[in-house]
């Protein structure tokens, strides 16, 4: 059983990647398409198991406050449109590194933005 996970996410620069293999550095930009990957993949996983997995049980194994939604409460949350069917251009990228091999390909599940500490932050393409 899956407990949780974690997007992992290490963009790395254009020089650190176009080396020889032995040379180049892990990592790779995945939070924008994270999400997408996993919903599009596993489409029969409800949206609420997503959630679990990707927001809530790492705060629960780590002991970090839970976010909720409540009355007079600090909101923060993740904006998404389950069933959009998308495709992830090169110009959907907001890090500052572009490696992904996840250009051009379609999912399932678009991410929005954020809204955290009174700030609504959205993804522009």
């Amino acid at each position: 059983m899956i407990d949780c996970i974690a997007s992992h996410h290490i963009p790395q620069d254009k020089d650190h990647k176009v080396v020889e293999f032995e040379y180049a550095k892990n990592g790779m930009i995945n939070l924008q398409t994270t999400y997408a990957i996993l919903n599009t993949t596993l489409p029969e996983v409800p949206q609420e198991r997503w959630v679990e997995l990707l927001a809530i049980n790492a705060r629960r194994i780590l002991n970090i406050p839970v976010p909720t939604i409540a009355e007079n409460s600090e909101a923060s949350l993740t904006l998404f449109l389950p069933k959009e069917d998308w495709v992830f251009e090169l110009s959907n990228v907001l890090s500052f590194s572009k490696n992904t091999p996840f250009v051009g390909k379609q999912f399932t599940g678009k991410p929005l933005g954020i809204y955290h500490k009174n700030k609504l932050t959205l993804n522009q393409s």
